[in-house]
């Protein structure tokens, strides 16, 4: 939940230095269509703005989203199968997997497992993946301005670090 809460800030922010304000949102929890009688909620989504009437009629956005971000949790399987397919079905441009806990499969965060990033990108219909870790810094080609480290978005989690940067923000 805090991580989600992290990812809207800092997309919002993005969204502002790209330009983007007056077209796109960040949305968490918003429904997404994936197929004729499915939906999934994903943790957070960049939304467009003229696709808002959609979600607080129905609850449920039908036009793909220009980037889906699901965070891990037990059901890994869920995210790294189900909805990766889902999502790259539908059209989803930008789709990660922000798997804190290193949870997921070895096939799809490697061996050892780790805290990973998973970046998929739409490329002729489908999902190239790169894999960000500790320490490296997540390329989004939604946002190529976007400047954030995997460190920081994987801490984002645990209440005493943000408890943390929220103090050092306070010190002149």
């Amino acid at each position: 939940m805090l991580i989600a809460k992290f990812l809207v800030q800092v997309l919002d922010q993005a969204i502002q230095e790209s330009g983007h304000d007056d077209i796109w949102t960040t949305l968490a929890v918003p429904g997404q269509r994936t197929g004729e009688a499915t939906s999934r909620l994903p943790d957070v989504a960049v939304v467009p703005f003229d696709t808002i009437d959609d979600v607080l009629t129905s609850a449920v956005l039908t036009t793909p989203d220009p980037l889906v971000i699901e965070i891990v949790s037990q059901n890994w399987q869920d995210d790294y199968l189900i909805k990766l397919a889902e999502y790259e079905t539908l059209g989803i441009p930008e789709y990660w997997i922000v798997d804190h806990q290193g949870l997921g499969g070895t096939r799809y965060i490697g061996n050892p497992k780790q805290p990973t990033l998973s970046v998929y990108t739409l490329v002729n219909g489908e999902y190239q993946v790169s894999l960000i870790r500790v320490g490296e810094l997540i390329k989004s080609p939604t946002f190529p301005s976007l400047v954030l480290d995997a460190t920081t978005l994987f801490w984002a989690g645990n209440p005493k670090y943000l408890r943390h940067r929220r103090q050092a923000k306070q010190q002149p």
